[in-house]
């Protein structure tokens, strides 16, 4: 799958809706949540056995590299020895880094290594699990509310605390960002088919949150495209006298 991106008119349009000036960051961060979003819905849609074997042959490939590198007994004689630190003077001389040039790869190719086998164990939780196109929205929403909680918007929908019925309700920017960058999206992603639908489904899962439904996505991977298995996460909690619809 391509790159997600909206041009200028889409994202004036976003804007319009939700009543925020979206910064570049701002605007970068949407998009990576969102292309996370489409990629996990990719990958359900029957391409999840040709990606299990690429991210395998990837772990493999990082594998025999570092045996042949580290792991190798042979790596310890004089003429290894005196390789590694021609590359290592090499390296320095050419300005790269200061840094071990083997202690960098040492750390990136176990961090790959994990990387690999995190993606491996969450492509088949993907694969197994029942509702799937139901989890990736709702995954794609609680990183959304994230994103705009960090930007210190307001990700909560609000309601008239005296109304009575439900043309009360007034509509947060929150949901109506959610259903415009809905509409950019390709047809077959689109997961509601109207405003008040789309605020259901964010109430909806908003509420799989706060019993304790565990996402699969969190911010604190490195990983551009998939995220590792996080913690229980609830949303952060709105102002008092604010109420979660």
């Amino acid at each position: 799958m391509t790159d997600l991106q909206f041009n200028d008119a889409e994202w004036r349009g976003i804007e319009a809706a939700c009543g925020w000036t979206l910064s570049k960051s701002l605007r970068d961060h949407i998009l990576q949540v969102t292309q996370e979003f489409l990629t996990l819905q990719t990958l359900q849609r029957g391409n999840g056995a040709d990606v299990k074997v690429v991210l395998e042959s990837y772990d493999k490939a990082a594998s025999r590299f570092f045996n042949a590198i580290f792991a190798d007994p042979s790596g310890q004689s004089a003429v290894n020895i005196h390789a590694h630190d021609l590359i290592e003077s090499n390296s320095k001389r050419l300005g790269k880094s200061d840094e071990s040039l083997f202690d960098g790869m040492l750390t990136l190719l176990r961090a790959f290594h994990i990387a690999c086998n995190t993606a491996l164990k969450e492509l088949r939780e993907l694969q197994t699990s029942p509702c799937k196109s139901d989890k990736t929205w709702r995954l794609w929403i609680w990183r959304l509310t994230e994103v705009i909680d960090e930007a210190g918007l307001p990700y909560f929908l609000s309601k008239d605390l005296g109304g009575k019925s439900k043309s009360d309700e007034q509509w947060a920017s929150f949901a109506r960002l959610v259903w415009q960058l809905q509409r950019c999206l390709p047809q077959e992603f689109h997961h509601t088919v109207s405003e008040a639908d789309c605020a259901k489904a964010i109430s909806d899962a908003r509420a799989m949150a706060k019993r304790g439904w565990s996402p699969l996505m969190s911010r604190k991977s490195g990983h551009p495209r998939i995220r590792i298995v996080a913690p229980r996460w609830c949303p952060p909690q709105p102002p008092r006298g604010v109420l979660i619809s």
